[in-house]
């Protein structure tokens, strides 16, 4: 079996590319405290930012460190459910939902199919 062929058994999901939003680094840490905060009740990683494992998929918020603004990613099994994950970051979250309104960005965001990852 080739490399190529197994990586054929692997699944393909839907991720966003990088969302990357104009933001001071002072409203950054303000929007990932708020996440820590609002999202304890699920797994979180915050090792380069904060990673909310959900059951079906996983978001991502981080600062640049070489300039002023927050990337934000998603990846979930489903467009379905990569949809409602970015709902119910926003919801949870007022900071983003703002930041994100300000700057023009409505969800669901970029168009899941502009990215597949393999499991």
């Amino acid at each position: 079996v080739s490399f190529a062929e197994a990586m054929d058994t692997v699944p393909a999901y839907p991720i966003t590319p990088d969302l990357r939003i104009p933001c001071t680094a002072e409203r950054a840490r303000r929007i990932l405290e708020e996440l820590r905060e609002v999202f304890s009740d699920y797994p979180l990683d915050t090792l380069d930012g904060v990673r909310i494992q959900f059951p079906r998929g996983w978001a991502l918020a981080r600062i640049s460190v070489t300039e002023p603004l927050i990337t934000l990613r998603f990846e979930a099994h489903s467009t379905e459910e990569l949809q409602r994950i970015q709902g119910e970051v926003r919801q949870r979250s007022p900071l983003l939902d703002q930041l994100l309104s300000e700057a023009g960005i409505q969800a669901p965001f970029p168009h899941p199919e502009s990215g597949k990852s393999r499991g």
